[in-house]
């Protein structure tokens, strides 16, 4: 499922139209399929208020008016927007039928609305879609108000072309009048702001209709949504003759005198994910901990240190072309020399190497290295690590457009970036990004983040390629959580119970 940015919906059209699909062709299946979901959810005797604005996203309300009314539904249409019969088809059409149509009276609302929002069951909102670009004022704030106290009132389904009024399409900011849909479909592709927050807390159900723009014009669109038929595609094959070494020898670098737990929590998620051989290079606090509770790992005795340090810089470059793939970085602290050391290792190597946590700080502090990433590097921060990469306040962060920024970086970097969150967004080199369908804050959990590099590294060392690995690795991470939240509902979930149900998850997706 492809996500467009506004202007690339914009120029999705505005090329289909050119290639002989045209806007009035595109908007009579948008509207049409827009109605089919009303009419399959409603029956003919409950009562259908359309608002209808200006632009395309009025039209594609007209033409949704039209298809209820000859399936037999009551309805009422409000015009927010002046039309002219005579240049606008669907509003000529509207006409001819005899479908009650209010229009305001010098910037008033109509008198008869107070009474249609009593009797109405459903609602369309065609109001602004994807065109909203500035704060609700005027009329249409007023308009918005009176349906949101009607439905304080009584519940009144509400559904969406594209976007629910008030949102930003492609930041996912809201207005603070913006309602809460009960349904949004949206057309061709989803839209970047379908999934930044607080955008997606107003969406509702989203569906995805086709209008009929050629996959070679969409092929230009870059981001997609994650699916479980892609996905499930990237699955490792396990040959039935295979031995330890066929499914990779991974090593994890992690943990110090703070976080014991974190080389744990990893080495045990590259296990649950498939791995035949996992090191756990650590810390004297951690070795004792990761033996005990992971008897299967092997935990080589180096160094005496409360940090990775110089023993293990030197046994790492030793021992480095032995490892399929390699995780640096859960509970590592300021472990900056082994970080910095350690890259020098994997110049000239074909070793997939994982940066994750304390190793992406190291980054943050020595920029220079960003630079000389190796060719299979794969970075996976959340929010506050990206925003130190980036040297900027998390605040700031935060009003960026993460699909944008990820995509950036990782062509700037010339990695492969999981920037963790809801939803997370995996960037390519190439441009290519994808957005994984998930939020849930059973995994805002210490620890949720070690046990994804595990899964990643176990990935990378069975041979995906970092794009790939890091996709089927979220996506992994993310359905673990979901099986957990039938057991846990949204808290108090373990960082090792999350693991502990990677195999679920693998299963579910073969299923």
């Amino acid at each position: 499922m492809k996500i467009f940015s506004v202007e690339e919906m914009v120029a999705a059209e505005k090329a289909a139209d050119q290639a002989g699909h045209s806007y009035a062709a595109m908007m009579e299946q948008a509207g049409g399929a827009f109605a089919q979901q009303l009419i399959d959810r409603f029956d003919p005797s409950q009562n259908i208020l359309v608002l209808s604005g200006g632009g395309n996203n009025g039209g594609d309300g007209l033409v949704a008016a039209r298809y209820l009314h000859q399936s037999g539904h009551d309805l009422t249409v409000l015009m927010m927007a002046k039309r002219d019969a005579e240049d606008d088809v669907n509003y000529a059409k509207l006409l001819e039928l005899g479908i009650t149509i209010l229009e305001p009276i010098a910037k008033t609302l109509p008198d008869e609305l107070e009474h249609i929002l009593t009797d109405c069951d459903a609602i369309v909102d065609a109001l602004f879609g994807t065109g909203l670009s500035r704060p609700i004022v005027g009329i249409h704030a007023d308009l918005l108000e009176a349906v949101g106290r009607a439905r304080q009132l009584r519940p009144i389904f509400l559904a969406a072309v594209d976007c629910p009024s008030g949102i930003n399409c492609d930041t996912g900011q809201a207005d603070a009048l913006t309602l809460d849909a009960d349904l949004t479909i949206s057309f061709q592709g989803a839209k970047q702001g379908h999934f930044f927050y607080p955008a997606a807390d107003y969406l509702g159900e989203l569906i995805v209709v086709d209008i009929g723009i050629s996959p070679a014009i969409t092929a230009k669109v870059k981001t997609e949504l994650a699916t479980e038929e892609f996905v499930c595609s990237l699955l490792p094959h396990r040959p039935k003759n295979g031995y330890k070494g066929t499914f990779g020898n991974v090593l994890i670098a992690a943990g110090s005198k703070l976080y014991r737990g974190a080389p744990y929590l990893s080495a045990l998620a590259a296990f649950r994910t498939g791995s035949g051989l996992v090191n756990v290079l650590t810390t004297t606090e951690s070795r004792e901990l990761v033996s005990t509770k992971l008897a299967e790992s092997i935990v080589p005795e180096v160094g005496f240190e409360s940090i990775l340090d110089r023993q293990e810089t030197i046994w790492l470059h030793g021992k480095i072309d032995q490892f399929s793939a390699v995780a640096i970085g859960p509970g590592l602290s300021d472990a900056d020399y082994f970080v910095h050391e350690s890259l020098r290792s994997f110049q000239q190597l074909d070793v997939p190497l994982l940066f994750d946590a304390d190793a992406l700080n190291t980054l943050s502090r020595r920029k220079s290295l960003l630079d000389n990433l190796p060719k299979k590097c794969v970075l996976t921060p959340h929010p506050g690590e990206m925003a130190r990469l980036l040297d900027m306040p998390l605040n700031e962060f935060k009003t960026l457009n993460r699909i944008e920024v990820t995509r950036e970086m990782a062509k700037k970097w010339r990695c492969v970036i999981l920037l963790k969150g809801a939803h997370t967004v995996i960037a390519n080199p190439d441009g290519q990004v994808m957005v994984l369908p998930f939020a849930n804050p059973l995994m805002a959990v210490a620890g949720s983040g070690d046990v994804l590099s595990g899964v990643i590294v176990s990935l990378l060392g069975q041979g995906l390629p970092p794009f790939e690995a890091a996709v089927l690795g979220g996506w992994l991470h993310g359905v673990a959580a979901e099986l957990a939240k039938e057991q846990f509902g949204d808290r108090g979930m373990l960082a090792s119970e999350l693991a502990d149900l990677i195999p679920a998850a693998i299963q579910k997706l073969k299923q």
